[in-house]
C-alpha cells in the first residue's frame, strides 16, 4: 500500500486525496470509474473465484473496455 500511496502521491501532489483513500477509500472523493475499479480490485484480492461477469459488467458501464479490465 505504501509504495502505491506514495506513486500516486507524486502523481497528483494530493496529499488530501491519499489520506483519504488511506482511510477509507469509499468515502475518498473518487470518480465513479475509479470507485468501481477499486471495489473490483478489492474483490479481486481478497477472493477472485467469487467474481462474476456482473462484476465485469459494472467495470464496463463507467467505461472500462475488456483490455482495461484485464
Amino acid at each position: 500500500m505504501e509504495s502505491h500511496a506514495e506513486f500516486l502521491r507524486r502523481v497528483t501532489l494530493d496529499d488530501a486525496l491519499i489520506a483519504a483513500l488511506r482511510e477509507d477509500y469509499t468515502k475518498a472523493p473518487l470518480t465513479e470509474a475509479d470507485r468501481a475499479m477499486l471495489n473490483y480490485v478489492v474483490q479481486l484480492t481478497r477472493d477472485a473465484t467469487r467474481l462474476t461477469p456482473q462484476d465485469h459488467d459494472k467495470l464496463r458501464a463507467v467505461g472500462f473496455d475488456d483490455l482495461a479490465i484485464l
